[in-house]
């Protein structure tokens, strides 16, 4: 008789899980998500922007997405990237402090919507000074 109580129990204790639904993520929890990768963010990019102020040949200019339409937020993060890559090798960066401004952008990357095919691409952004470019990063990530 144990043992049928048993299996009467294992088997109650499976549908019970098989039924469950899944947790829905509501837009009240990814907004404080994204404010929590924003406080991330923001004091990583004032440490970076600190340092290519020292380190940046005056004549380092790079492709700075301006004017970002909202569909075309995840093709200007990505753009931000790429340029941040260039920055990095140009201006001899810290790899600590390249690596977790980068970690941070690219996960705000994969978070945000694919953007639609009619993005421009990135050389098609006006080229800007580093601090400029750094500034728009932060313009970027304050629209996210």
């Amino acid at each position: 008789m144990s043992a049928l109580h048993w299996i009467c129990a294992l088997t109650l204790a499976l549908v019970c899980c098989l039924s469950a639904q899944p947790v829905k993520r509501h837009a009240d929890e990814k907004s404080l998500e994204r404010s929590l990768v924003k406080k991330e963010i923001f004091p990583r990019l004032d440490n970076f922007t600190k340092f290519t102020k020292n380190n940046c040949p005056d004549d380092t200019k790079m492709y700075t997405p301006t004017d970002i339409h909202k569909g075309c937020l995840s093709s200007a993060l990505n753009c931000v990237k790429m340029e941040l890559l260039v920055l990095k090798e140009e201006c001899n960066l810290n790899e600590d402090i390249f690596d977790n401004l980068y970690t941070e952008l690219d996960y705000a990357e994969t978070e945000t919507s694919p953007s639609s095919s009619s993005c421009q691409a990135c050389e098609l952004y006006p080229e800007q000074d580093a601090q400029q470019f750094l500034k728009a990063i932060r313009d970027l990530v304050e629209r996210w």
